[in-house]
């Protein structure tokens, strides 16, 4: 039986759920071909060098002859003045479009010196390549064509027919189709190869026999080609111009906040990837710039670890004092800071007990008392309290923070949430933070972190995320085809793919992170530890460049530095989704149970699941991976 990726139309439409009805036609009668074939649905890549990308609709290949490329347009075709034009047959509108002929030649040459490069790399190349002289050369044979099913071109002696520049043999038509459809009626499969398979094989004539000679090519090619393609040359480069475009869409953060200098209270609230917490970042700039002082609270250690760096790196030269201007602080740590400066010991080890188990109500009451008693001095209260992830916040916190005011009616008090990312509170209301709902609430409808692809998953994959617009920005299709029996397959996947399609491209493992549903000594057995981290160490002695390799799962982030300059400098991260919280990677492999399994495992816990699954994959920007186990 042919092997097709996606397997399933349930899975490709999972990835790309704006499959055009002709590429699915495609997709069905490929099912005819025997089974020596190979086949992918929709494979982009990018040849940095040039500066060229593309997208083959379908990339097919055959052990015994080669590959193929397969353009794919509906819709009635015509052809006039070297100019292709299609007709669409619903709204019966006429746009031009690209040559599709042009577009399957250009993905071919690109597939065949990726081959090339790829394979000279190999510790054995001439196993894989045919030699001329010094110069390797894909073993096997290449070619393309185009499936119109939508369009008669061989039995048109007019129009198409008398100017194409193409050989119809390049070509399989809506007549081509219909004979594929009588061969299945009359139940030839087993007895005559298909149209379509005979089609496929005579674009191999003058095909020279060398498969023999190339016993590796047959588990070669289908390892390397992939959807993920687009990742082998020179990703980092593809990431840099990404972000320069999410920076750019970025101001128009600037512009929401100007527009609200006059109002101190607003209470935003945004799905993930809206651009929360970078606008609350830009909001304890502006008052830094005005000379007020900034309480920035947040519920994850993490956020908070990367929000004092952030600042420290921006004010680096500067202002080293700029802390006093902007304190910044995970919501425990400050409780534990304010408790310190205003109880006597015995009380101070009662309180800090109840806050390591995230008990708030005695820790909360015994603040607000002092406030009353005036004992709450002026140096616990700041011109602005900015709260972020305020959907974690315990709600015995929640009308804590308008104490932390200079003056609750003028000073900047700004509240920011997800109710989809309430991990850790079951009945959010953000009633209750002391705002007006109906004046100062501000809805952030549009997703500015990640790429289209991703923002559309996510709501389409787990039902969250309230998204009206996207951030336009186009990435790589979601690579969810990852199921493997336990979780040492599937972490083994995550390394080889790191190792032959990410490092490779240049880029640096610090945008590569590994979001898992449990912990690391949870989900494996053999976990080293130390002082600063738990790992698992993989050796690598046939790549001296990736010698070796660690996952990192770090006791606090904000020690990856340290820890990497301790094992290696080829170190992965890996932390749950939920103490991820806030941040963001360009590319994140997300670990998990099989969502169907668990579904049927646990069901009463299969909605909290979806939403581990919305908060991991929201913190990819670019790249997104499902592996499940």
């Amino acid at each position: 039986m042919v092997k097709k990726f996606p397997s399933t139309e349930n899975d490709l439409r999972l990835k790309r759920p704006d499959v055009p009805r002709s590429e699915m036609i495609f997709y069905e009668i490929i099912d005819d071909l025997s089974d020596n074939w190979v086949v992918w649905h929709s494979v982009e890549w990018i040849d940095e060098p040039e500066m060229r990308v593309g997208e083959a609709d379908f990339l097919i290949f055959n052990h015994n002859y080669g590959f193929l490329v397969i353009e794919v347009k509906g819709g009635i075709i015509t052809y006039e003045d070297d100019i292709f034009y299609q007709k669409n047959q619903k709204t019966e509108n006429i746009t031009k479009i690209q040559d599709p002929f042009y577009q399957a030649r250009k993905s071919t040459y690109f597939f065949r010196d990726y081959y090339t490069k790829k394979a000279l790399l190999e510790s054995n190349p001439r196993e894989l390549l045919y030699f001329s002289g010094k110069r390797g050369n894909f073993p096997l044979y290449y070619n393309y064509g185009v499936f119109f099913p939508g369009s008669y071109f061989k039995n048109d002696n007019e129009g198409l027919a008398g100017s194409l520049r193409t050989p119809f043999d390049k070509i399989f038509d809506i007549s081509d189709y219909k004979e594929q459809e009588t061969w299945v009626e009359e139940n030839q499969k087993g007895i005559t190869l298909s149209p379509l398979e005979k089609f496929l094989i005579n674009l191999f004539k003058g095909f020279k026999k060398r498969s023999l000679k190339f016993p590796r090519l047959k588990d070669y090619f289908p390892k390397l080609i992939s959807p993920n393609i687009v990742t082998a040359f020179r990703l980092n480069r593809y990431l840099e111009e990404r972000n320069e475009e999410l920076m750019g869409i970025n101001e128009e953060q600037n512009m929401i906040l100007d527009s609200l200098y006059a109002k101190p209270h607003c209470i935003f609230k945004g799905s993930a990837g809206s651009g929360k917490t970078f606008m609350a970042i830009k909001k304890a700039l502006m008052n830094y710039q005005e000379g007020k002082r900034t309480l920035f609270l947040c519920f994850n250690k993490e956020l908070r670890d990367f929000l004092y760096y952030y600042f420290s790196k921006e004010f680096k030269r500067k202002d080293s004092a700029w802390h006093k201007k902007i304190q910044v602080y995970s919501i425990n740590l400050y409780l534990s800071v304010i408790c310190e400066k205003l109880f006597d010991f015995d009380t101070i080890k009662q309180i800090k007990n109840e806050i390591f188990n995230f008990q708030y109500e005695n820790v909360a009451h015994k603040i607000k008392t002092e406030v009353e008693s005036q004992k709450f001095t002026s140096s616990y209260k700041f011109d602005a309290v900015l709260v972020d992830e305020a959907q974690d916040m315990d709600e015995n916190l929640w009308d804590l923070f308008i104490y932390f005011l200079n003056d609750p009616q003028k000073s900047i008090y700004y509240i920011f949430y997800d109710p989809e990312q309430a991990l850790f509170v079951e009945n959010f209301d953000p009633n209750r933070f002391g705002l007006d709902m109906g004046n100062d609430l501000i809805l952030r409808q549009r997703n500015i972190r990640n790429t289209t692809q991703i923002a559309q998953w996510l709501k389409d994959k787990t039902t969250y995320g309230e998204y009206k617009e996207f951030s336009g920005i186009k990435g790589f299709n979601i690579d969810d085809n990852n199921q493997f029996d336990n979780p040492v397959e599937a972490i083994n996947f995550i390394i080889n793919e790191v190792k032959d399609n990410i490092l490779k491209s240049e880029v640096e493992p610090e945008k590569i992170g590994i979001l898992s549903f449990f912990k690391l000594n949870t989900v494996f057995n053999k976990v080293r530890e130390n002082d600063l981290c738990k790992y698992l160490w993989f050796k690598n002695e046939e790549e001296p460049k990736f010698d070796s390799m660690f996952i990192v799962e770090p006791n606090n982030v904000k020690d990856l530095p340290i820890i990497k300059r301790t094992l290696n400098k080829w170190v992965l991260l890996f932390t749950t989704i939920s103490s991820f919280k806030g941040l963001e990677k360009d590319i994140i492999f997300l670990l998990v149970p099989k969502l169907e399994l668990f579904k049927k495992e646990n069901p009463n816990q299969y909605k909290f699941f979806l939403m581990q699954i919305y908060v991991g994959a929201s913190r990819a920007k670019f790249k997104l991976y499902l592996v499940e186990y």
